[in-house]
């Protein structure tokens, strides 16, 4: 008996092919009982909604790379990175006057313990951030 999917010769007894595994009865019974799932790398299923998510964890990864490494963002990808912190130091102000004397006394808590310290946290904070983010892209992707 030969495999109707990928024509392998088998015994006439089998019920599935011994290359491909696809049933040989060619009965209606069987052929709905079968299912096939191919992945042959990590993104071959990624659709077009999962690049945002993955384009974001990889922004901020790079972003908390660069700052343990203790490098200015703004030398590396130029007047952009000068402009991102002007806004982040910005939204910072307008959120610790948001929170009141909350965001004053973390601002003096880090202040206190040292800018490079608190970079370094903020830099492994925002690598782990990036990869939860690509992880989960990439699962909820793998649900489908």
């Amino acid at each position: 008996m030969f495999c109707p999917k990928c024509g392998a010769e088998n015994e006439d007894e089998a019920v599935f092919c011994a290359k491909c595994g696809a049933p040989l009865d060619d009965s209606t019974e069987s052929r709905g009982n079968y299912y096939e799932r191919r992945v042959t790398s990590a993104l071959s299923g990624t659709s077009s909604s999962a690049i945002p998510g993955l384009v974001i964890g990889a922004i901020v990864i790079f972003i908390g790379i660069t700052l343990s490494l203790g490098r200015d963002i703004g030398q590396i990808i130029g007047s952009w990175g000068s402009n991102f912190g002007d806004f982040m130091g910005n939204w910072g102000s307008n959120f610790g006057e948001f929170m009141g004397s909350w965001g004053e006394n973390m601002g003096q808590f880090f202040a206190d313990w040292g800018t490079s310290v608190g970079i370094r946290f903020g830099a492994m904070i925002a690598i782990i951030i990036g990869l939860a983010i690509i992880a989960s892209t990439l699962s909820a992707q793998n649900r489908r």
